[in-house]
């Protein structure tokens, strides 16, 4: 007679399998179940770590970049304070010079005219142009000289001249500058035309 199919139960199996294993066999299942939970926990720890580095590099780099611009406007900044200053102090060395200049040249103006105060001039019209002797004669005056005479010329003139005695060369140049802006005036020594002054100026259509 045929016996019945016995019923397998899974449960009873299971408890028999894990009868039938040996303690060193439960020992090496719980190493690896350790090793495991700590290859995972060490995991972690290098993923926690490796992203504190990334942001502790990150705010470095924006540190360093921060700073260089920082710098970078600072630098500007006193260049363009620099630039800004430099023509000022160039103006003022360029003007120095043309101030200096001109006192000295109005100086030695009036040191050469002053030198000839004790000269005696005489003004001679030779225009026919009525005043014109009494005009340059103030002009004259004004500027220094000593002008003992004023009348007409024995002639007409087309141009200005001036006589002078010899060695009196220096003051010539100095009438012919101060009447300049009214007459262009040559210059000629001769002794015989002066006679007792240092200098005649005969004064012509030019």
């Amino acid at each position: 007679m045929p016996r019945p199919m016995d019923i397998i139960d899974p449960k009873k199996d299971l408890d028999k399998i894990e009868d039938s294993e040996s303690p060193n066999d439960k020992n090496d299942k719980n190493e690896e179940v350790f090793e495991i939970e700590q290859a995972k926990s060490g995991g972690t720890f290098y993923l926690v770590l490796g992203i504190i580095a990334l942001v502790v590099a990150t705010a470095f780099a924006l540190y360093i970049l921060y700073s260089d611009k920082s710098s970078d406007s600072s630098t500007t900044q006193e260049q363009v304070a620099v630039a800004s200053q430099t023509p000022e102090a160039d103006e003022e060395q360029t003007l120095e010079p043309a101030k200096t200049t001109t006192i000295t040249e109005t100086a030695t103006a009036v040191a050469s005219t002053a030198n000839f105060g004790s000269s005696s001039v005489r003004v001679a019209n030779g225009n026919g142009v009525e005043g014109e002797g009494a005009k340059i004669k103030t002009i004259l005056e004004e500027a220094g000289f000593s002008i003992t005479s004023v009348g007409n010329a024995s002639k007409t003139y087309d141009s200005s001249i001036i006589f002078f005695k010899s060695g009196k060369e220096d003051l010539a140049d100095a009438l012919k500058e101060a009447i300049k802006d009214n007459y262009q005036a040559s210059t000629k020594e001769s002794d015989e035309t002066v006679g007792t002054y240092d200098a005649v100026v005969v004064l012509g259509k030019e």
